[in-house]
C-alpha cells in the first residue's frame, strides 16, 4: 500500500452536467441530490470532462467517489469501469471515499467521466455526490 507522499489527488469539482431524462443542466459540484434535484427519485447521469494530468509515466490512476447512498455505474470515455451500491452504507466509522476504480489504461488526453446514480432521497437525505469526486495518481 502506497504511503500518502506517493499519492496525488485532483478534485473534479466545478461545473458538471446533470442529465435527467431529456433535461440537461450545468451545476457546480460537489452538491447534494436534494440541492440539485429536489425530491426527484430515480436515475440521473452526472458528466464531467477533464484533461489528462501532464507528466504521467508509470503511475496508476483511479477515480474515487464519496459514499453516495445510491446505486451507480461509472464510465470513462464510454467504457464501463465499475458499479457500486451504497444504499446500505453510511455508518459514522466508514471511510469518506468508498468507491475506487482504476482507470490507468483508459485515460486519454481529453476524457469524459460519466456517473449514473439511482437515488431515493426520501430514504437518504444525503444521497448524491455531496463530497468531491477525486482523480487519484499513485506512484
Amino acid at each position: 500500500m502506497p504511503d500518502d507522499s506517493s499519492i496525488h489527488r485532483i478534485r473534479l469539482a466545478g461545473p458538471w452536467e446533470v442529465v435527467t431524462g431529456a433535461v440537461t443542466k450545468r451545476v457546480k459540484m460537489p452538491a447534494g441530490w436534494q440541492e440539485i434535484l429536489g425530491t426527484y427519485s430515480g436515475s440521473v447521469i452526472f458528466k464531467r470532462s477533464f484533461n489528462s494530468p501532464t507528466g504521467l509515466k508509470n503511475q496508476q490512476l483511479f477515480i474515487v467517489l464519496p459514499i453516495t447512498h445510491c446505486r451507480g455505474f461509472v464510465w470513462l470515455n464510454n467504457v464501463l469501469v465499475g458499479d457500486f451500491n451504497d444504499e446500505k452504507t453510511g455508518s459514522q466509522n466508514e471511510s469518506l471515499f468508498e468507491n475506487k476504480f482504476e482507470i490507468t489504461r483508459l485515460i486519454q488526453q481529453h476524457n469524459q467521466l460519466k456517473i449514473e446514480l439511482t437515488c431515493q432521497p426520501q430514504l437518504h437525505s444525503e444521497c448524491g455526490l455531496c463530497s468531491p469526486v477525486i482523480l487519484e495518481i499513485v506512484e
